[in-house]
């Protein structure tokens, strides 16, 4: 009896290691666009960073995940994400903490698998109000809308971006360091 029960359980487990074999072997097919709405408020500050992930299988070439982020000034509060496909949706995290939105995107390590080129995210944020934004890794934002604060500091290390910031201030830091690109700041 024990001899049959151990068969079947390395059977089963023959089997089971042959279906992830064959799904991480076989060819990745183009999934939907995938898009994610936060119901997250009363933030005022953003952080984008990236973060290295070590444990990817289904991608290639050390490729750092790239996201867009386009801050609308508005009366209301929306956070969107739009990633080009479902399964590189794991690839992005967006979250809350306190007043901070904190938008992450992750590192795909070098021969991990069957993709060669890491995809681009789209975020949409509106939001009142901007006091403070730190950008590094592989980011492009774009603002639009005038935005009025006392105090506002950027802070831009990496291959980041920004453009069309409209923002009304007392004291406005900016600090840039790396492959910076700023643009139509007013």
């Amino acid at each position: 009896m024990d001899t049959i029960t151990s068969l079947r359980k390395r059977t089963l487990l023959a089997v089971l290691s042959a279906i992830v074999t064959w799904i991480c072997a076989s060819p990745v097919t183009r999934g939907q666009e995938y898009i994610k709405r936060y119901d997250f408020k009363d933030f005022d500050r953003i952080e984008i960073v990236q973060h290295n992930q070590n444990n990817w299988r289904h991608f290639i070439g050390g490729n750092a995940c790239r996201i867009e982020v386009n801050i609308i000034r508005s009366d209301e509060f929306m956070v969107e994400l739009h990633v080009e496909e479902e399964r590189f949706s794991g690839l992005y995290a967006v979250e809350q903490a306190g007043n901070t939105l904190k938008i992450i995107s992750f590192h795909i390590p070098e021969n991990s698998g069957k993709v060669k080129e890491a995809p681009t995210a789209e975020l949409t944020v509106r939001m009142p109000a901007f006091r403070k934004m730190d950008i590094s890794g592989i980011a492009r934002v774009s603002m639009s809308g005038e935005f009025t604060a006392e105090d506002v500091a950027i802070s831009m290390k990496g291959a980041t971006g920004l453009e069309g910031l409209d923002i009304k201030s007392g004291a406005f830091l900016l600090d840039a360091s790396g492959a910076t690109e700023i643009s139509h700041i007013t």
